[in-house]
């Protein structure tokens, strides 16, 4: 009776919910070329709300680019998007309504436009119009420490000053430069950006009005905004 029993249990997870009982540490996909991949992973069961056709992920210059297709769905609502970092918090980072029911593939996409630097994993969220839900495999992806963002400069025009903000995903050692419209360098500033948001004021009270170019510069790489100083 044991075999039978054990055999019944196992059939069960097989055709309803097996998708359900994997571990959020165990990643699966990828092979080493910076894209993950999983085909056909939510195929188990005729009654599932989807059955998913591709399933990828990519660096892009502006994040991580997340791409699948279905091949059919039937009463379907929406995915969810999630991503973890170390296998076990699972962070849901966005929501794409689907087709809800069709026989022909369609496909979507989405941008994580705040990856962690380091090793990102990804999965698909499937939920049906009763609010159940199923899983796609784990994609993994890595990004790089990149560069910072492009600048913002507030106010613009400024009077006496204005504030630099920007993001960077690591920590740098960087200077800032302000130049003129003849390419001459006005005021150069040293400093440290920390991972994450920053933000630092300019003074530019001992500049003469006119337009000026803002630049940061980090391990030879450079961002930059135009300013205007009018009083």
């Amino acid at each position: 009776m044991k075999p039978f029993t054990f055999l019944l249990l196992t059939l069960s997870l097989s055709t309803s919910h097996s998708l359900h009982a994997q571990p959020a540490g165990k990643f699966g996909g990828g092979d080493g070329d910076g894209y993950g991949r999983a085909t056909t992973t939510l195929t188990l069961s005729p009654n599932l709300p989807i059955e998913l056709g591709t399933w990828a992920a990519k660096t892009v210059e502006n994040g991580v680019l997340l791409e699948w297709t279905t091949i059919r769905e039937t009463n379907h609502s929406h995915f969810v998007v999630e991503r973890s970092v170390n296998g076990e918090a699972i962070q849901a980072i966005g929501n794409l309504s689907s087709a809800g029911n069709s026989v022909a593939p369609q496909a979507y996409f989405f941008i994580d436009k705040a990856p962690y630097v380091g090793e990102n994993a990804y999965r698909l969220r499937s939920v049906d119009l009763d609010g159940n839900a199923t899983y796609s495999r784990w994609v993994k992806v890595f990004k790089d420490g990149g560069s910072p963002s492009a600048i913002s400069l507030y106010p613009n025009p400024a009077r006496l000053s204005t504030s630099i903000s920007f993001y960077s995903p690591t920590s740098e050692s960087a200077s800032l430069n302000v130049y003129n419209m003849l390419g001459q360098q006005v005021l150069r500033q040293l400093f440290s950006i920390e991972a994450g948001d920053n933000e630092f004021m300019l003074d530019v009270s001992e500049l003469p009005n006119g337009p000026y170019w803002v630049v940061v510069e980090v391990n030879g790489k450079q961002w930059g905004g135009k300013l205007i100083v009018r009083r």
